[in-house]
Formats: structure tokens, sequence, C-alpha cells
């Protein structure tokens, strides 16, 4: 488990940053065109950005996103200067990936207080992206977005990550199993919570919460490889009598049947978990 824990670290990457509307109207467009060429106002700049790398609205451009998105990130724009540290940190199919401008936004939007920025300003300490590697201003930065009042599920996952590792912080499950704990969205972090409630890990085993939690992210609508993952689990789980295979969603019951029937080849449940573990 422990070293379960530290190879998801380093596997997963946050969820996706920012959702289109699909809202925009051609008079939206025009009026924000107005505004942003001139009055110079940074909110329709931001606006117009948003639009033209979405294709909401407008012709998807990236290019003109860019354009719009630094000038009013320039101009002090909080939410463009979150959006392009994402989008450098990211890269898109006609945006490189660019770890140098991507600490440059983070590092702003962090201290105006965005949320997002925060987290993916710890993220970068963390990793050493376009930085020396620091785990102390990892911890620091996730755990301000954790505080923030638009709190981030992604940075409690990794600081969870953090605690449980004892990466610039003594080890601390209690404390990990907590943060996992208080996630909502985040299926990697319901997956840790799930296997720190197998082996008892921070905290007593509950299988049937395990079962709870597994179900959750099996059904997810994220296509990740940790839902294969959780099916194991629950095989595991079921066929080791932990649980009862009842109260499983009629998805899961067939998913578990097709995964199960894959993994005939391997002579014991345990060798199935360890390939997949492993064997990743």
């Amino acid at each position: 488990m422990k070293g379960f824990v530290l190879f998801l670290f380093i596997l997963f990457s946050p969820f996706p940053f920012f959702a289109s509307q699909n809202s925009v109207k051609q008079s939206d467009i025009e009026q924000w065109t107005e505004l942003a060429t001139n009055k110079n106002s940074a909110q329709a700049q931001y606006a117009l950005g948003i639009s033209y790398f979405y294709g909401d609205g407008v012709e998807k451009n990236n290019t003109k996103a860019i354009e719009w998105l630094e000038k009013s990130a320039k101009q002090g724009d909080v939410d463009a200067q979150s959006f392009l540290g994402a989008i450098y940190y990211w890269g898109t199919s006609s945006i490189p990936i660019d770890y140098t401008k991507a600490l440059l936004w983070n590092e702003k939007a962090a201290n105006n207080n965005h949320v997002n920025g925060q987290f993916y300003l710890g993220l970068m300490y963390g990793k050493g992206l376009a930085v020396k590697q620091n785990h102390e201003k990892a911890l620091y930065w996730l755990t301000k977005a954790t505080e923030n009042e638009y709190n981030s599920d992604a940075a409690k996952y990794y600081l969870g990550l953090m605690y449980a590792n004892g990466y610039g912080v003594p080890k601390d499950y209690v404390k990990a199993r907590a943060l996992f704990k208080s996630m909502y969205s985040d299926i990697q972090g319901l997956y840790v919570l799930a296997l720190m409630n197998i082996e008892g890990i921070g905290g007593e085993q509950n299988y049937e919460e395990a079962r709870r939690l597994l179900e959750q992210v099996a059904v997810s609508e994220e296509r990740e490889i940790i839902v294969p993952k959780s099916l194991i689990y629950l095989i595991l789980l079921m066929e080791t009598k932990k649980i009862q295979p009842k109260l499983f969603s009629n998805s899961v019951i067939y998913a578990y049947v097709l995964l199960n029937y894959a993994l005939k080849p391997y002579p014991s449940i345990q060798e199935r978990v360890n390939n997949i573990i492993i064997g990743d």
C-alpha cells in the first residue's frame, strides 16, 4: 500500500482544469471585442480568450486565445493568469507545454489567492518542474489551496500523498486518510481511501466502506486505469469473503463478470492483484 501510494503520485495528473459553458452568443463576442479593443477591459479580454480557446461562440483559435488571455493577465486579471498557467502546464495540440511560462503565470495567480494557481504552483514545486524541487514549498502551496474558500480536491489528493509518503513532512497516515476522506469528486483520492480502509492504514479496517468507495470509483465516467484496478479490489474482497457481492449496480456487476473472466489465467486473486499493481 505504501509503495502504491507513491506510485499513484508519479503516474496520475490532476483533472481537466476548466470547462466551457457553450452559451456564448455572437452579440457577446461583438460586445467583448469592443470593450477589449477600445476600452482595454481585462474582463472582456479574458472572456474573449476563453471563447477562442474553446470555440464557444466563435471559431476555435488558440493563437487568438493566448493573445487575449495574455493581455488580460498582464493587467492583473487573476482568472486569466490561472488559465494561462494551466494551459502551459498541460499544453494542447497547438500549444506546446512550457513549464517556465506555467510557473510564471501560476505564481502570479497563486500570489493573488487563486486556488488553481496555488494548486499548480504546489504541484510544480513537488515535481521540480521549471524550479528546484522543494517539498516544503509544495506543502505550503497545496495547503493554501485546500484552505482557500474554493478548496481544491486535487490539492487535497496530492497533499494526502505527501503526508502518506513523508514528503517535506513527517509521515502521517491519519492526516492523509482524513484528507482523502474530505474529498468529494476525485476518484483517485477515493480509490486510495478505499485501499486505506482495506488495509487499516491511518484508521480501522472497514471493508464495507471500501466496497462503497470502490463501487463509486468503478462507475465513474472518468476512464482511467484506476477503474479496472478498483474492480480488481472488489473481486479480491468478494473472493476472500470480506464483503458480500450485493447492492452493486448493474454496471458494476457486468464489469465484474467481464473483468473476472478476463483475469482467469491467473491462479489466485492475490496474483491477479499483484500483476495489476506491479505489472504497471
